[in-house]
């Protein structure tokens, strides 16, 4: 739409017409601009929200500029908001566990993690550690990363230390096995005595309490023998029932019964308990 202004009586410099919230000033020979009206505020920009980007890699997106403003009377309008900026990818980006670290322990190698827990729903075949130990009257002292099979061999006695329970996990456990000719003697970290281990037996040490330094923090029995004699069942120390022995040597007890008979220096004594020694 075209506009019209007077253009007779009017005083130059002086005589203003204002139309649309614009001022016109009358120069004497046109009608000028002063551009005292502002004009209409812009419309402000949606404030942009960037797109995280994948660590390590993409950028976010930048926000939206807001919309530029537009006034009447040819006066630029107030520039819109700019949209906040995306929230910039991590730099650092995914890294690698590398050996030594929380993820690998130190010491793992291509074929070998250490300082790791294992689950897994069944493994074959547990390689344990083994360690030989010749028998010195000495003292071998264990430790939570001793090997689980202790040999000992030669021909003297030996006394095993267990280790601090406190540096223990509750279940871990060694076995000792005694194929020297003295006792093996197995204390606890505080000097208490725990088992002894005699000269053909084996036992197994498990660890019950990661408190305290006596025997009660363990646990024993016996799991092996190295040299075996006659056959049938094992013969425990209360009440055994023996079939046909052969007792070589002198024998001594307070009391003998008998379903059977038994020859004494090559005469049979029929059905009868005999009292006092032989």
């Amino acid at each position: 739409m075209a506009i019209s202004f007077p253009t007779s009586g009017l005083v130059a410099g002086t005589t203003t017409y204002t139309y649309a919230n614009h001022t016109w000033l009358w120069s004497g020979t046109v009608w000028q601009s002063v551009g005292t009206a502002q004009g209409v505020q812009g419309i402000q920009g949606f404030p942009g929200q960037g797109i995280q980007g994948p660590a390590g890699s993409v950028q976010g997106i930048q926000g939206i500029q807001g919309l530029q403003g537009f006034g009447y009377a040819q006066l630029q309008g107030t520039t819109g908001n700019q949209g906040t900026q995306g929230i910039q990818g991590s730099s650092s980006g995914y890294t690698a566990p590398t050996i030594g670290s929380t993820l690998i322990g130190s010491g793992s190698t291509v074929t070998t993690i250490a300082g790791l827990t294992l689950t897994t729903p069944a493994i074959g075949n547990f390689i344990l550690g083994y360690t030989s130990t010749v028998t010195a009257a000495g003292t071998t002292t264990l430790t939570n990363t001793s090997n689980n099979q202790q040999l000992f061999t030669g021909t003297s006695t030996q006394t095993v230390v267990m280790p601090v329970a406190s540096t223990m996990t509750v279940g871990t456990r060694y076995v000792i096995e005694n194929n020297s000719t003295g006792n093996i003697t197995v204390n606890s970290s505080g000097s208490n005595l725990i088992a002894t281990v005699l000269p053909g037996t084996s036992i197994k040490i498990t660890c019950i309490s990661t408190s305290g330094t006596d025997a009660s923090s363990w646990d024993y029995e016996f799991v092996g023998f190295n040299f075996l004699t006659g056959t049938g069942s094992v013969v425990l120390s209360t009440s055994p029932t023996i079939s046909n022995p052969s007792i070589t040597g002198t024998l001594t007890a307070a009391t003998i019964t008998t379903s059977g008979s038994v020859s004494i220096n090559g005469k049979d004594i029929e059905l009868m308990t005999i009292m006092g020694a032989l």
